[in-house]
This record gives C-alpha cells, structure tokens and sequence, in this order.
C-alpha cells in the first residue's frame, strides 16, 4: 500500500512539474511579445536628412570605418569596419 501510495504521489508532482514548467515557457512567450509591441520603428529612429531620391545615382556605397551598435546603450558589434559593395553587386 505505501509503495503504491509513493508511486502515485511521484506521478503527480512530475505532471506539476511539467504543468509549471509550460506555464513559464507561455509566460515567457507573451512577455515577449508585450515587449516587442513596445519597441520604436525604424522611422522613430531615423536621424538626420533622408537621402535624396536619386540616391544611390552611381550604384555603389563604401564604407570607411563604420562601426555598429544594436542601441544606444549597447556594445559596438562592428568596429572599423572598410568595405564597398559596386553596382549590381549583393551582400549576403
């Protein structure tokens, strides 16, 4: 009687175990998405004069130096980084 008792009691404390652990992870999902609901768009981010509606007129952009962050609190990612892509070209 106390082994089947003991049994029992160990399936139900796995099923609230794995109950919790699904709540958490719905939780967790729909804090997300509250989140993201939150962030600024691209457009309130947007700095300084738009480019002119001929832009790029020669097809190709070059970077010198460039250096990149996810925010303005957040580490750089880039760093110096010097490239140029031509007309036609694609960056993969």
């Amino acid at each position: 009687m106390v082994l089947m008792t003991t049994m029992s009691l160990t399936r139900v404390l796995v099923h609230g175990l794995m109950q919790s652990a699904m709540l958490e992870n719905m939780m967790t999902a729909a804090e997300r998405v509250s989140e993201y609901g939150r962030l600024r768009t691209e457009k309130d981010l947007h700095r300084g004069n738009p480019p002119s509606s001929d832009w790029p007129n020669e097809g190709a952009v070059a970077f010198e130096n460039l250096s990149v962050r996810h925010g303005d609190d957040a580490p750089t990612v880039l760093k110096n980084v010097t490239f140029q892509v031509k007309g036609g070209e694609k960056v993969i």
